[in-house]
């Protein structure tokens, strides 16, 4: 992954009906005043995320961002990125990078994110098993 220092901007796509992605974009927002983070709630979004070439259901499933140039950033890849950007966070986006960590977070990672859209009945039927 690129540091994420090499961007200028990035867009943080969020979902908007989930109170967790919502507590923790704005925990975010609060310690870390970078302007040149842009928030976008993907709620009713399709047709954007479709011209930026992002399937709903993976916006839905992992954080992305999307960056200046255009680069989307996915999973623990985009926290990494957006973590790096705030003094507090740093040591957390350092510490994530290490392989066995990096591993073990992306699996409850995947496995938190499809346990709450099943939960809240918003998992379609087709979604592959992580």
């Amino acid at each position: 992954m690129k540091d994420s220092q090499n961007y200028k901007h990035v867009t943080v796509l969020y979902d908007g009906l989930c109170p967790i992605c919502l507590r923790q974009m704005a925990q975010f927002k609060r310690i870390c005043k970078d302007p040149n983070i842009h928030w976008f709630d993907i709620t009713h979004q399709e047709l954007w995320l479709h011209e930026h070439n992002i399937k709903p259901i993976d916006a839905m499933l992992e954080l992305h961002l999307v960056t200046d140039d255009g680069s989307v950033i996915k999973g623990l890849d985009a926290f990494i990125c957006l973590w790096s950007r705030s003094l507090l966070f740093r040591p957390l986006a350092w510490l994530l990078q290490h392989p066995f960590i990096y591993r073990l977070s992306q699996r409850y990672y995947a496995h938190a994110t499809r346990r709450r859209l099943r939960r809240d009945g918003r998992l379609p039927p087709h979604c592959p098993p992580r």
